[in-house]
């Protein structure tokens, strides 16, 4: 899918240089919401706030 690039000019009479946009509108339509959106943070609190154990894993290098 492609989406047009758009070059637009920065500051007053563009003299500050060019920014480049992309229209997303057509990729968009085909987008998927998330299935398993991240809780957030205050909610997870909320679910261990009572437990005894509390266990934190280090995966940096877990995938290589």
């Amino acid at each position: 899918m492609g989406s047009p690039l758009v070059c637009l000019l920065k500051g007053k009479d563009g003299c500050n240089g060019v920014r480049l946009a992309v229209d997303y509108r057509y990729v968009d339509r085909f987008t998927r919401n998330d299935a398993y959106p991240l809780p957030d943070m205050s909610s997870v609190l909320q679910r261990i706030g009572n437990s005894q154990i509390i266990t934190i894993t280090e995966c940096k290098a877990g995938y290589w």
